[in-house]
């Protein structure tokens, strides 16, 4: 009896022994819930980064993208220098070489000492009758363009440019600010159906190889075009950037609804090519420095190159521009995208210490 007692009580005891007590139990809990908290935690930051990562692949493709499109578009841009004409007095005035032609033939030639010019229509028509008619003529001394240049008499980006008014007037060349751009390129189209102006109906159809090609940031809450693309496009109360914009279309027919103050053809032709795009700057480089703006009918010469600089935002702050909810403040910050575009048509600077 004594030995069965003593069996049972040792086995009793063994069992005790033998299960998790309280401490240990909270111990394991709370290492298990540690290796959670850090498997979690990794898993995160790796799909955190992944999106980064796929985020930041994608604003590269997309300024890859817009870059290679405005690059082709600027270096597309066709331009007729304006010949110059020395006089005895030592001023010149600049002429286009369709002016100085058929000034030629018809016996007007502007001899006078100093021949003065209508500057405002900035040379809309190449081959007028006489020199010093419509076009925009640029006077100097002893040369027919100065090395640093003026816009109606103002230096370089403090003459007010606006691409809406120079659509009517200008057929060659290129007018841009900070934000906006405008070419007038030869385009050829594509199946060389081209129709007679006076039977245009519609931006889509051509008169001519000469297009206007317009880029400028649609923004909500201001005026003109970029307010109205913007209010087009979005779907908010909002004011701000919404997108790079661009307007396309046939020279003829553009100037003439910009002429009869017509809207939905320039809505037509326009259309938003990336609302990821918050930012957009252009400078324009005249062989010394960066200027903010360029008329190149009033300074007779185009510019050597141009610097795009855009800022791109991730889709999710870019969605939220059509809207009013509010962004996410932990979204990958903005990143800005440079590129220098040459020009083609540009002459190379001279200095004067090489005359």
């Amino acid at each position: 009896m004594k030995s069965s007692s003593r069996r049972s009580g040792r086995l009793i005891a063994d069992d005790r022994r033998a299960a998790y007590t309280m401490l240990e139990l909270m111990i394991a809990v709370g290492l298990t819930s540690l290796l959670m908290i850090a498997l979690f935690a990794a898993l995160q930051q790796y799909f955190s980064l992944q999106l980064d990562s796929n985020e930041e692949i994608t604003r590269q493709q997309i300024a890859r993208s817009l870059l290679r499109q405005m690059t082709r578009d600027i270096q597309s841009v066709v331009f007729v220098k304006k010949l110059a004409n020395d006089e005895t007095s030592g001023t010149s005035t600049s002429v286009s070489e369709g002016s100085s032609s058929a000034s030629s033939s018809d016996g007007s030639s502007g001899s006078s000492g100093s021949s003065s010019s209508d500057s405002s229509s900035g040379g809309s028509s190449s081959g007028s009758g006489t020199t010093g008619g419509t076009g925009s003529s640029s006077t100097s001394t002893g040369s027919a363009s100065s090395s640093s240049g003026s816009l109606d008499g103002n230096s370089y980006g403090q003459s007010s440019i606006d691409p809406e008014t120079v659509m009517t007037t200008y057929t060659n060349g290129l007018v841009g600010t900070a934000t906006d751009l405008q070419l007038f390129v030869s385009r050829p189209e594509k199946s060389l159906a081209y129709v007679a102006s006076q039977d245009l109906t519609s931006t889509s159809q051509r008169t001519s190889d000469l297009m206007i090609i317009r880029y400028l940031m649609a923004q909500s809450g201001g005026g003109g075009l970029a307010s109205a693309i913007a209010d087009k496009e979005s779907i908010g109360t909002k004011s701000g950037p919404v997108g790079i914009a661009k307007l396309e279309g046939d020279l003829y027919g553009l100037s003439t609804a910009v002429e009869t103050s017509e809207e939905s053809p320039q809505l037509a032709a326009s259309k938003l090519l990336a609302k990821e795009v918050s930012g957009l700057q252009f400078r324009y480089y005249d062989g010394l420095s960066w200027q903010e703006s360029w008329d190149s009918n009033a300074l007779n010469e185009m510019p050597k190159a141009i610097e795009i600089t855009l800022t791109l935002r991730n889709q999710e702050d870019a969605g939220e521009a059509f809207s009013d909810n509010v962004a996410d403040p932990y979204a990958l910050p903005e990143t800005t995208h440079r590129m220098v575009v040459p020009i083609p048509v540009a002459e190379p600077f001279v200095t004067e210490s090489a005359l």
